[in-house]
């Protein structure tokens, strides 16, 4: 049985010396993860004389400077001529003269910038048993009435922005101690970073395994979505209600990776996650007017393990913990319930809404809910010292105050001259004023308060914390709050 003419293909893997300036001076080798497929369709014997080409219907492989790990570039064209010696190299490069150059090229993580795209959202909120009653009437929330659940509509944003770091690897000192990561600038290039860095230890919650030591990956950090409801029947022409959801900007910083996949040949596919602060608007009525806007203290981790570039087109979903995070009144601190379903469909937008909706609607809901926190009697603004005048005055100022008799000053001096949340580090603790009386105007807004100590050493550290008192008697100390002072 004849085999010939027959066709051939080779997935290969190079090592390419690259000598820029033809001087016989090695400059760089690169390498490539992914194979270079070529391919030809006409052999007639074993040992072939014929030319393989580049595969136009792959991707042009990335390749890699083995040194650095870094990409370099692609293999845009390749021929390789089987049988042929230099007696047919015109031969040879005449073919390679015809060959197109081809432009689908492997997706590959890009240098520090700011991706910007497009964004679907839609979330689901299970009620406090407190909140059941009070909207509702029902005693039996979080599970017990289908009224418990609150879902969202779909929510557009057309400019969701994600800065991203330089590529660095897992375990490596940008890893794990920071990784500058870019507020503005273009997808492949960044004029300003964030102040803070990101780095490992930020992340509440890794959902997936980390891969070995050295694979590549990056930190992300949102800059900005606002999304909001748009008419879909007018083609997210026209603002439908106040519903709305935020983060970035002046909101506790959202953060991220995306990490090559273990096993993976090349950059992709990766995978992501980011710990989420929002805002959310909720407009009850859709009359345009928002009832209550909620935030939440505890991140709302989202995930995806299949990204295939950079920005992505792909759906996160609710489930990089172990527990639903609980929303709260932005401006009462009252619990409000829990986001127990989380879609956000980055690279989305109008024309994949149906999409989004039922990949989101078959979300199966985490029902393991976070503790809550309870409303703090007060919420404390600002917590300051000056020294002067033969005296060290302690001045404070308060957002909102709820059933607050007032307050007691404590002074302690450290052992270590540092002002810590340990104990066994203080001596000497004593009351500086045993209550100061709550200048609260109608038992809710805050005030600002000043009080002199007056019995203080030149050269000394003191540290100062603040207790508030309920009408009940119950205590609270602001333990986030502790401030030094010397007097010298």
């Amino acid at each position: 049985m004849e085999i010939f003419p027959a066709e051939s293909f080779f997935n290969v893997f190079v090592e390419v010396d690259v000598d820029w300036n033809l001087d016989n001076t090695r400059n760089l080798i690169v390498y490539n993860k992914s194979p270079l497929v070529i391919q030809n369709a006409n052999l007639n014997k074993l040992p072939p004389r014929v030319v393989y080409v580049h595969d136009g219907k792959e991707n042009a492989p990335a390749v890699y400077d083995t040194v650095t790990g870094e990409p370099v570039g692609w293999i845009t064209l390749a021929g390789h001529g089987v049988g042929y010696d230099c007696s047919q190299i015109d031969q040879f490069k005449e073919i390679m003269l015809s060959m197109k150059e081809v432009k689908k090229l492997e997706p590959i993580i890009p240098s520090a910038g700011v991706d910007r795209t497009t964004s679907l959202g839609r979330f689901g909120i299970r009620l406090t048993k407190e909140m059941g009653q009070k909207l509702f009437k029902i005693d039996t929330c979080p599970f017990g009435d289908p009224k418990c659940f609150v879902r969202s509509p779909v929510l557009l944003d057309t400019n969701t922005r994600i800065g991203r770091s330089a590529p660095h690897k897992d375990a490596d000192p940008t890893d794990t101690g920071g990784a500058d990561v870019c507020k503005q600038g273009t997808n492949n290039s960044c004029s300003q970073f964030f102040a803070a860095k990101v780095k490992d230890s930020d992340f509440s919650n890794n959902p997936f395994i980390d891969g070995p030591a050295g694979t590549r990956e990056i930190h992300t950090q949102i800059v900005g979505f606002n999304m909001n409801h748009w008419e879909r029947q007018k083609n997210c022409d026209a603002k439908f209600s106040a519903n709305a959801i935020r983060a970035g900007g002046t909101i506790p910083r959202s953060i991220g990776e995306v990490e090559v996949k273990t096993g993976v040949a090349g950059e992709f596919p990766a995978e992501s996650f980011f710990d989420i602060f929002v805002e959310v608007d909720l407009d009850w009525n859709l009359d345009n007017t928002i009832d209550i806007t909620l935030i939440n203290k505890s991140p709302l981790v989202i995930k995806n393990g299949n990204l295939m570039k950079l920005p992505p087109v792909v759906i996160y979903n609710h489930g990089g913990s172990d527990n639903a995070p609980a929303v709260y009144n932005k401006d009462t601190g009252e619990p409000f319930g829990w986001v127990t379903i989380a879609g956000h469909g980055v690279g989305y937008d109008c024309t994949k809404v149906k999409e989004f909706v039922k990949v989101v609607d078959d979300m199966k809901e985490q029902t393991n809910l976070e503790p809550l926190v309870p409303i703090l009697s007060v919420s404390l603004d600002t917590f300051t010292t000056n020294a002067a005048d033969g005296k060290i005055t302690i001045n404070w100022t308060t957002g909102t105050e709820t059933n607050n008799a007032g307050f007691t000053l404590w002074r302690a001096t450290p052992k270590d001259g540092q002002c810590s949340l340990d104990p066994s580090n203080y001596k000497d603790v004593k009351q500086v004023q045993p209550l100061v009386y709550s200048k609260s105007q109608d038992g809710v807004l805050g005030a600002s308060y000043s009080e002199p100590d007056q019995n203080v050493e030149a050269g000394v550290t003191y540290c100062y914390g603040l207790e508030d008192v309920d009408y009940d008697g119950t205590r609270t100390f602001h333990v986030d709050n502790i401030i030094s002072a010397t007097f010298n």
